[in-house]
């Protein structure tokens, strides 16, 4: 009998889906799985707190502190050094911006995006 394909959805693309999205596709689940991630504005990676406005808000944690991804404690650091120009954010306890923290958040997600398009 063939495996079952179990479906696991996220309401809500705002840094929690995002960020168990991302988690998901780095450790999938055993069997087969379909992961759909649901988010009514089209952007992945805002939500409320990281939405486009007219001021860019600083985040109030230095960016050394801002990785989603436990196992790479400076993969944020590393994305706006790797990104943006080097005047932007070169010091670890300097806080970024939510816009570039936003656009981080979505690129966490190229990769499964890449990944289950191939397949």
């Amino acid at each position: 009998m063939p495996a079952l394909l179990r479906t696991i959805v996220i309401v809500g693309g705002g840094f929690c889906g995002t960020v168990l999205a991302a988690n998901l596709v780095r450790r999938p689940p055993a069997g087969p799985t379909r992961l759909v991630l649901i988010e009514r504005s089209g952007a992945v990676g805002r939500g409320v707190a990281y939405a486009d406005r007219e001021f860019p808000y600083l985040l109030n944690v230095p960016a050394s502190r801002m990785s989603a991804n436990s196992a790479a404690p400076n993969e944020f650091l590393e994305f706006v050094r790797a990104n943006y120009p080097p005047d932007s954010l070169a010091k670890a306890n300097e806080a970024a911006d939510q816009i570039r923290y936003s656009a981080y958040l979505k690129r966490l997600l190229l990769p499964a995006v890449e990944r289950w398009a191939d397949q």
